[in-house]
Parts: structure tokens; C-alpha cells; sequence
């Protein structure tokens, strides 16, 4: 899990607007900043705590474990005390999300406030399967966004991060079958013109 470096006193919607202002246009393959909407990021839709979310017991001890387990090994729960550690953990913000186009539902958690950085704030995103939830992906962004377009009957995720220096940062992924993988990732620039410049991500 990575947790990308970069805004934090300003919405990411915010700074897209200031830095390049949003036009619609036909999307594609590296246009997804154009379309950054505060109504469409699914990390803003998450209603409940994972205290208090319509979840089984089961689904919400598989939740808490990789929570911990994730936030563990970015360091993030140093110098926390266990009552301390629960309390932060629980206060994680849950939210069902239906990426298939079916009745098919997944779990999409957020990190609380507590562990989010400039960059963002950690997430994952669970698939249930035979019973168990399973991580589909797991990251660090300000923004999630879904795409139109799918992959093997889900559709595609992208996700932003604020870098710095007037950059954002953009990485798509596609579902594979069993989870979501990197299919692209590039950097969003403005020259001294106003010309939009993308690049890879290094």
C-alpha cells in the first residue's frame, strides 16, 4: 500500500479547476483529469464507520485485520496504544460500491482521518468470494474515480494524487479477473502557456 504524496488544504476538485480548469471532451486514454468531480469520487460516498456499517461479524473482522495489517506495515500505527489503535480503526469509513454493473456488491473502505496524509487517505477495496472478502486493490489517493469503461466485466478505477510543484498524479487500473492491477500511470503538468503536458509516472 502506498500512499501518495501531495495535497491537503485545498479539494482535489479545487486545484484541478485552478490549475486547468475542466472542459468536456471525448475521454480518452489520459484525459481522466478532465473529469475529476467531487459527485463522482467514490472515497466522498463512504456513509458509515467500520463500527457502525450494515456489516456481518465476520465481514467486519476480515475488514478490521487488513486494515491493521495494511497500515501496520506502512508504519502508520507507531506510538499508537491498542485502546488508541481500535479507536482509529473502527473510525474507518465503509461504503458498498457496485463496479460488476450486476447486483454484485463490494466493500470500499477508507482509512480515518487520523491516518491520511497529504496525499490522501489509504483505502481498499474488498470483493466478496466463497464467503471471504478479498483485496482487489489497496492504495493511498485523494480521489477514486470509476471509468465508463471495463475490464472483464468491471469497470476500470482510477486514482489522484496531488504531487506537488502544480503536477497530479493519475493511475488507472483494470480488473484481471481476481483483482485490480496498474494498467497505466502519468503525470499531469502545466507550462507557463497553459498547455496541459502529461507524462509517465517515473
Amino acid at each position: 500500500m502506498t500512499a501518495r504524496d501531495g495535497w491537503r488544504t485545498i479539494p482535489l476538485v479545487s486545484f484541478l479547476v485552478l490549475l486547468f480548469g475542466l472542459t468536456a471532451q471525448t475521454q480518452d486514454s489520459r484525459d481522466d483529469w478532465k473529469y475529476l468531480d467531487i459527485h463522482t469520487d467514490l472515497l466522498r460516498n463512504l456513509p458509515d464507520s467500520l463500527e457502525d456499517a450494515p456489516l456481518n461479524k465476520e465481514e467486519r473482522s476480515q475488514i478490521y485485520q487488513q486494515i491493521v495489517a495494511g497500515l501496520r506495515s506502512e508504519g502508520y500505527l507507531e506510538g499508537l496504544d491498542a485502546d488508541a489503535e481500535r479507536i482509529q480503526i473502527l473510525a474507518a469509513r465503509v461504503g458498498i460500491v457496485h463496479l460488476a454493473g450486476d447486483a454484485r456488491k463490494q466493500f470500499l473502505v477508507k482509512a480515518s482521518r487520523g491516518f491520511c496524509g497529504n496525499g490522501g487517505c489509504p483505502f481498499w477495496l474488498f470483493v466478496p468470494v466463497r464467503g471471504q472478502l478479498q483485496v482487489a486493490l489497496d492504495g493511498g489517493a485523494g480521489a477514486l474515480l470509476m471509468r465508463q469503461s471495463t475490464s472483464e466485466g468491471f469497470h476500470d478505477l482510477v486514482t489522484f494524487w496531488h504531487r506537488g510543484g502544480g503536477e497530479m498524479g493519475i493511475e488507472v487500473f483494470r480488473w484481471t479477473g481476481r483483482k485490480y492491477e496498474s494498467n497505466d500511470c502519468y503525470i499531469v503538468s502545466r507550462e507557463e502557456s497553459g498547455a496541459a503536458v502529461i507524462s509517465d509516472c517515473k
